[in-house]
């Protein structure tokens, strides 16, 4: 989205009997572990940021009973990155496997809260809310006999590294952009098998990432092979 992140972690909180009111919820199986966890965000902060995506404003959105397709894919694709994080956030007192869980029902009694505050820049902050069940936790030895987290331990350099290793190994196409000619539909509509579009090759190519401008080069060729060689990032 062209904007820079900020992330706050906020103190674990426990609750008997949270709601879930005006949240879209997505649930996360982690094996071996007996139980679903939760990923929750403000149905209107999925709506601010599918908005963001496109290219609108991100403002306040009214909010609606449920989301559309694509916000909906769009929380799915947040919740799947927050399980290739999890494995790593979890390595000192569990090696689990963390995947999306869409047939699990509500989790019941009380559970362990994280809230993590982001902030885009230039933007209204957000919330992404993770639920523990309270039973799950409890069988793990390791969580049981932790101490409560201080300030200096939530920023613990070796969670930290954990963690962007792990982060750093989320895959993102790259797409080259050579030419992208504009023809009339009259003419898309007329063309045949044998047909040529004629295109003139750019001095400046760009790759895209994720929908997004990654960098520019010129065109040339490594190895026998078409290649781009990246000179503004």
């Amino acid at each position: 989205m062209a904007a820079r992140a900020h992330v706050a972690l906020t103190p674990v909180r426990l609750e008997k009997t949270p709601t879930s009111e005006g949240l879209a919820v997505q649930r996360i199986r982690l094996e071996p572990l007996k139980g679903t966890a939760e990923l929750m965000i403000s149905r209107v902060s999925v709506m601010r940021l599918v908005d963001l995506y496109y290219g609108g404003a991100g403002t306040e959105v009214l909010e609606r009973e449920r989301l559309s397709p694509t916000e909906a894919r769009f929380f799915q694709r947040i919740a799947s990155a927050f399980c290739a994080l999890l494995g790593a956030a979890w390595q000192p007192f569990a090696q689990i496997r963390a995947a999306l869980d869409d047939d699990a029902g509500p989790t019941d009694g009380p559970v362990a809260i994280q809230v993590f505050s982001v902030t885009l820049d230039g933007h209204a902050p957000f919330e992404i809310e993770c639920r523990f069940p309270i039973a799950m936790l409890e069988a793990l030895p390791g969580l049981q006999s932790a101490t409560p987290a201080t300030g200096e331990e939530l920023a613990d350099e070796s969670w930290q590294a954990r963690l962007m290793d792990c982060a750093l190994d989320v895959s993102f196409p790259v797409r080259a952009v050579f030419a992208q000619p504009e023809l009339p539909l009259a003419r898309l509509m007329n063309l045949r098998a044998g047909d040529v579009i004629p295109v003139c090759l750019p001095a400046q190519i760009d790759l895209l990432i994720a929908g997004l401008r990654f960098a520019r080069g010129s065109a040339g060729e490594s190895g026998g092979r078409a290649a781009v060689c990246i000179e503004h990032l």
